[in-house]
Protein backbone atom coordinates (compact mmCIF):
# COMPACT_ATOMS: atom_id res chain seq x y z
CA UNK A 1 0.00 0.00 0.00
CA UNK A 2 2.51 2.91 1.28
CA UNK A 3 4.00 2.29 -2.96
CA UNK A 4 0.77 2.68 -4.14
CA UNK A 5 1.28 -0.07 -6.89
CA UNK A 6 0.34 -3.63 -8.31
CA UNK A 7 1.90 -6.75 -6.23
CA UNK A 8 3.74 -7.83 -9.83
CA UNK A 9 5.20 -3.99 -9.76
CA UNK A 10 6.64 -4.20 -6.43
CA UNK A 11 8.02 -7.37 -6.64
CA UNK A 12 8.96 -8.42 -10.07
CA UNK A 13 12.49 -7.91 -11.76
CA UNK A 14 11.48 -7.69 -15.06
CA UNK A 15 10.81 -4.91 -17.26
CA UNK A 16 7.57 -7.04 -19.08
CA UNK A 17 6.36 -10.69 -18.43
CA UNK A 18 4.28 -11.48 -21.09
CA UNK A 19 1.39 -13.94 -20.06
CA UNK A 20 1.18 -17.07 -21.22
CA UNK A 21 -2.11 -17.74 -19.81
CA UNK A 22 -5.04 -15.66 -18.67
CA UNK A 23 -6.92 -16.45 -15.28
CA UNK A 24 -10.05 -15.66 -15.25
CA UNK A 25 -11.74 -16.30 -11.62
CA UNK A 26 -14.03 -14.35 -9.50
CA UNK A 27 -12.31 -13.64 -6.16
CA UNK A 28 -14.33 -15.89 -4.40
CA UNK A 29 -12.25 -19.27 -4.50
CA UNK A 30 -9.70 -19.70 -1.42
CA UNK A 31 -6.03 -19.25 -2.22
CA UNK A 32 -4.73 -22.82 -1.19
CA UNK A 33 -7.14 -23.73 -4.11
CA UNK A 34 -6.33 -21.21 -6.46
CA UNK A 35 -2.64 -22.51 -6.41
CA UNK A 36 -3.55 -25.93 -6.34
CA UNK A 37 -5.73 -26.08 -9.67
CA UNK A 38 -2.27 -23.54 -10.98
CA UNK A 39 -0.26 -26.18 -10.01
CA UNK A 40 -2.20 -28.90 -11.76
CA UNK A 41 -3.02 -27.12 -15.14
CA UNK A 42 0.98 -26.48 -14.98
CA UNK A 43 1.59 -30.68 -14.31
CA UNK A 44 -1.52 -31.27 -16.78
CA UNK A 45 -0.08 -28.93 -20.00
CA UNK A 46 3.32 -30.23 -19.36
CA UNK A 47 4.29 -26.20 -18.46
CA UNK A 48 7.72 -25.03 -17.01
CA UNK A 49 7.39 -23.92 -13.55
CA UNK A 50 8.21 -20.37 -14.92
CA UNK A 51 5.22 -20.09 -16.93
CA UNK A 52 3.49 -16.43 -16.56
CA UNK A 53 0.15 -16.39 -15.21
CA UNK A 54 -1.92 -12.83 -15.66
CA UNK A 55 -4.22 -13.07 -12.39
CA UNK A 56 -5.82 -9.40 -11.78
CA UNK A 57 -5.62 -9.48 -8.13
CA UNK A 58 -1.88 -9.46 -8.36
CA UNK A 59 -1.35 -7.44 -12.03
CA UNK A 60 -3.98 -5.00 -11.30
CA UNK A 61 -3.00 -1.68 -8.96
CA UNK A 62 -5.68 -2.69 -6.87
CA UNK A 63 -4.56 1.42 -5.54
CA UNK A 64 -6.19 2.72 -8.99
CA UNK A 65 -8.35 0.96 -10.95
CA UNK A 66 -8.95 3.86 -13.84
CA UNK A 67 -8.02 1.59 -16.63
CA UNK A 68 -11.20 -0.48 -16.22
CA UNK A 69 -13.32 2.40 -17.34
CA UNK A 70 -14.23 3.15 -20.62
CA UNK A 71 -14.19 0.50 -23.55
CA UNK A 72 -14.05 -3.31 -21.51
CA UNK A 73 -12.14 -4.09 -24.68
CA UNK A 74 -9.00 -1.64 -23.88
CA UNK A 75 -9.39 -3.14 -20.52
CA UNK A 76 -5.92 -4.92 -19.00
CA UNK A 77 -8.23 -8.51 -18.85
CA UNK A 78 -8.66 -8.04 -22.44
CA UNK A 79 -5.63 -7.05 -23.51
CA UNK A 80 -4.08 -9.22 -21.76
CA UNK A 81 -5.75 -12.46 -23.44
CA UNK A 82 -5.26 -10.88 -26.90
CA UNK A 83 -1.87 -10.31 -26.56
CA UNK A 84 0.12 -12.70 -29.48
CA UNK A 85 2.03 -14.47 -26.50
CA UNK A 86 -1.10 -15.70 -24.33
CA UNK A 87 -1.97 -19.23 -25.28
CA UNK A 88 -5.44 -19.08 -23.83
CA UNK A 89 -7.60 -18.59 -20.68
CA UNK A 90 -7.74 -20.38 -17.47
CA UNK A 91 -10.98 -19.91 -15.61
CA UNK A 92 -11.00 -21.27 -11.74
CA UNK A 93 -14.29 -21.91 -10.60
CA UNK A 94 -15.16 -22.01 -7.03
CA UNK A 95 -17.54 -24.48 -4.95
CA UNK A 96 -20.48 -22.04 -5.70
CA UNK A 97 -19.36 -21.79 -9.53
CA UNK A 98 -19.58 -17.94 -8.81
CA UNK A 99 -17.80 -17.27 -12.04
CA UNK A 100 -20.67 -18.15 -14.10
CA UNK A 101 -22.78 -15.13 -12.75
CA UNK A 102 -20.12 -12.86 -13.46
CA UNK A 103 -20.74 -10.56 -16.81
CA UNK A 104 -16.58 -9.96 -16.55
CA UNK A 105 -15.95 -13.92 -16.18
CA UNK A 106 -18.26 -14.29 -19.10
CA UNK A 107 -16.60 -11.43 -21.24
CA UNK A 108 -13.44 -12.96 -20.94
CA UNK A 109 -15.23 -16.39 -22.07
CA UNK A 110 -15.83 -13.92 -25.29
CA UNK A 111 -12.79 -12.30 -25.56
CA UNK A 112 -11.07 -16.04 -25.42
CA UNK A 113 -13.63 -18.11 -27.51
CA UNK A 114 -15.04 -15.50 -30.05
CA UNK A 115 -13.11 -12.07 -30.44
CA UNK A 116 -9.84 -13.93 -30.58
CA UNK A 117 -8.57 -17.04 -33.03
CA UNK A 118 -7.00 -20.14 -32.22
CA UNK A 119 -7.01 -19.34 -28.07
CA UNK A 120 -7.17 -21.92 -25.89
CA UNK A 121 -9.90 -22.46 -23.34
CA UNK A 122 -9.08 -24.33 -20.01
CA UNK A 123 -11.68 -24.72 -16.84
CA UNK A 124 -10.49 -25.90 -13.37
CA UNK A 125 -12.17 -26.98 -10.48
CA UNK A 126 -11.88 -28.41 -7.13
CA UNK A 127 -14.01 -31.71 -6.65
CA UNK A 128 -15.33 -31.25 -3.04
CA UNK A 129 -15.10 -33.85 -0.54
CA UNK A 130 -17.76 -36.40 0.12
CA UNK A 131 -19.49 -35.44 -2.75
CA UNK A 132 -18.71 -38.20 -5.22
CA UNK A 133 -18.38 -42.25 -4.75
CA UNK A 134 -16.76 -44.97 -7.12
CA UNK A 135 -16.89 -48.44 -6.31
CA UNK A 136 -18.29 -47.43 -2.77
CA UNK A 137 -15.61 -45.49 -1.50
CA UNK A 138 -15.62 -41.97 -1.57
CA UNK A 139 -13.47 -40.34 -4.13
CA UNK A 140 -10.60 -37.53 -2.74
CA UNK A 141 -11.13 -34.10 -3.14
CA UNK A 142 -8.73 -32.21 -5.19
CA UNK A 143 -8.13 -30.82 -8.77
CA UNK A 144 -9.81 -31.72 -12.09
CA UNK A 145 -9.20 -29.80 -15.46
CA UNK A 146 -11.39 -29.17 -18.23
CA UNK A 147 -8.70 -29.43 -21.53
CA UNK A 148 -9.15 -27.25 -24.63
CA UNK A 149 -7.77 -29.28 -27.39
CA UNK A 150 -8.70 -27.28 -29.72
CA UNK A 151 -10.94 -27.36 -32.91
CA UNK A 152 -14.19 -28.48 -30.19
CA UNK A 153 -12.17 -31.47 -28.86
CA UNK A 154 -11.73 -31.26 -24.93
CA UNK A 155 -10.35 -33.47 -22.51
CA UNK A 156 -10.55 -34.27 -18.44
CA UNK A 157 -7.91 -34.67 -16.71
CA UNK A 158 -8.32 -35.28 -12.71
CA UNK A 159 -5.92 -35.30 -9.95
CA UNK A 160 -7.60 -37.70 -7.70
CA UNK A 161 -7.87 -41.73 -8.89
CA UNK A 162 -11.15 -42.55 -10.25
CA UNK A 163 -12.43 -38.95 -9.95
CA UNK A 164 -14.21 -36.79 -13.05
CA UNK A 165 -14.84 -33.04 -13.47
CA UNK A 166 -17.29 -31.87 -11.30
CA UNK A 167 -20.79 -32.30 -12.82
CA UNK A 168 -21.75 -29.45 -11.11
CA UNK A 169 -19.58 -26.85 -12.28
CA UNK A 170 -20.98 -28.53 -16.28
CA UNK A 171 -24.75 -28.33 -14.97
CA UNK A 172 -23.75 -24.22 -14.44
CA UNK A 173 -21.58 -24.14 -17.16
CA UNK A 174 -24.67 -25.03 -19.56
CA UNK A 175 -27.11 -22.66 -17.62
CA UNK A 176 -25.32 -19.37 -18.05
CA UNK A 177 -26.94 -16.74 -19.67
CA UNK A 178 -25.33 -13.30 -19.93
CA UNK A 179 -28.28 -11.61 -20.54
CA UNK A 180 -28.48 -12.83 -16.31
CA UNK A 181 -25.12 -11.94 -15.21
CA UNK A 182 -24.09 -9.06 -12.37
CA UNK A 183 -21.32 -7.13 -12.05
CA UNK A 184 -20.07 -4.86 -8.99
CA UNK A 185 -20.48 -1.65 -11.55
CA UNK A 186 -23.71 -1.37 -13.61
CA UNK A 187 -21.86 0.86 -15.89
CA UNK A 188 -19.78 -1.92 -16.62
CA UNK A 189 -22.34 -5.04 -17.02
CA UNK A 190 -24.28 -2.39 -19.34
CA UNK A 191 -21.01 -1.58 -21.14
CA UNK A 192 -20.29 -5.61 -21.60
CA UNK A 193 -23.76 -6.29 -22.79
CA UNK A 194 -23.38 -3.39 -25.50
CA UNK A 195 -20.46 -4.98 -26.52
CA UNK A 196 -21.73 -8.41 -26.88
CA UNK A 197 -24.98 -7.01 -28.50
CA UNK A 198 -23.25 -5.24 -30.91
CA UNK A 199 -25.25 -2.19 -29.37
CA UNK A 200 -24.22 1.92 -29.96
CA UNK A 201 -22.21 2.52 -26.66
CA UNK A 202 -24.78 5.70 -25.94
CA UNK A 203 -28.03 3.08 -26.55
CA UNK A 204 -29.07 1.05 -23.07
CA UNK A 205 -28.26 -2.82 -23.80
CA UNK A 206 -31.18 -5.24 -25.13
CA UNK A 207 -33.03 -7.41 -22.84
CA UNK A 208 -32.13 -10.31 -25.45
CA UNK A 209 -30.71 -10.75 -28.98
CA UNK A 210 -28.71 -12.44 -31.15
CA UNK A 211 -25.48 -11.57 -29.45
CA UNK A 212 -26.44 -13.06 -26.51
CA UNK A 213 -27.27 -16.45 -27.80
CA UNK A 214 -23.96 -16.88 -29.64
CA UNK A 215 -22.32 -16.02 -26.37
CA UNK A 216 -24.47 -18.06 -24.58
CA UNK A 217 -24.29 -20.85 -27.12
CA UNK A 218 -20.29 -21.20 -27.30
CA UNK A 219 -19.83 -20.73 -23.42
CA UNK A 220 -22.47 -24.01 -23.21
CA UNK A 221 -19.98 -25.62 -25.46
CA UNK A 222 -17.37 -25.96 -23.59
CA UNK A 223 -19.49 -27.85 -20.81
CA UNK A 224 -21.78 -30.07 -22.88
CA UNK A 225 -20.59 -33.47 -22.30
CA UNK A 226 -19.88 -33.31 -19.19
CA UNK A 227 -23.05 -31.55 -17.76
CA UNK A 228 -24.75 -34.43 -19.87
CA UNK A 229 -23.54 -36.84 -18.03
CA UNK A 230 -24.19 -35.29 -14.77
CA UNK A 231 -27.68 -35.25 -15.96
CA UNK A 232 -27.49 -39.18 -16.79
CA UNK A 233 -26.19 -39.73 -13.38
CA UNK A 234 -28.55 -37.36 -11.57
CA UNK A 235 -31.54 -39.22 -13.03
CA UNK A 236 -32.52 -35.56 -14.79
CA UNK A 237 -33.94 -36.80 -18.22
CA UNK A 238 -35.92 -33.46 -18.61
CA UNK A 239 -32.48 -31.69 -18.73
CA UNK A 240 -30.98 -34.21 -20.80
CA UNK A 241 -33.04 -34.40 -23.21
CA UNK A 242 -33.20 -30.22 -23.54
CA UNK A 243 -29.38 -30.61 -23.85
CA UNK A 244 -29.84 -32.58 -26.89
CA UNK A 245 -32.34 -30.80 -28.48
CA UNK A 246 -29.77 -28.14 -29.08
CA UNK A 247 -27.50 -30.18 -30.54
CA UNK A 248 -25.47 -33.79 -30.46
CA UNK A 249 -22.27 -32.41 -29.51
CA UNK A 250 -21.30 -33.99 -25.92
CA UNK A 251 -22.99 -37.23 -26.80
CA UNK A 252 -19.27 -38.99 -27.31
CA UNK A 253 -18.40 -38.02 -23.46
CA UNK A 254 -16.16 -40.55 -21.84
CA UNK A 255 -16.14 -39.94 -18.12
CA UNK A 256 -12.56 -39.96 -16.68
CA UNK A 257 -12.88 -42.74 -14.29
CA UNK A 258 -14.70 -45.48 -15.76
CA UNK A 259 -14.56 -44.20 -19.64
CA UNK A 260 -18.88 -44.44 -19.63
CA UNK A 261 -20.60 -42.17 -21.82
CA UNK A 262 -23.52 -40.09 -20.75
CA UNK A 263 -26.30 -42.06 -22.83
CA UNK A 264 -24.99 -45.58 -21.61
CA UNK A 265 -25.51 -43.90 -18.02
CA UNK A 266 -29.00 -42.85 -18.97
CA UNK A 267 -29.75 -45.94 -20.71
CA UNK A 268 -28.96 -47.99 -17.33
CA UNK A 269 -31.23 -45.60 -15.53
CA UNK A 270 -33.79 -46.57 -17.64
CA UNK A 271 -34.20 -42.99 -19.99
CA UNK A 272 -33.48 -44.74 -23.24
CA UNK A 273 -36.43 -42.28 -24.90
Amino acid sequence: EPHKCSFVDLVSTAEAQPPKWFVSHAWSTPFSQTVSMLDFHVKSRDLPPTTAYWICTFANNQHDLGELGGDVLQTPFAKAILLPACVGTLLLVDANCTPMTRAWCVLEAWVTTIKATGKRFDVAAMIPEKTYMFADEWIEPGPALRMDLGNGAHKDVVGPENGWFPGTVATAGVAVKVENADASQKKDLESILRILAGSDKDAPPPAHCQGYDAVNKAYHALFRGPAMYAFAMNGKSEELRQLLEAGSEGVDYRNAADGSTPLFLAAGHGQEK
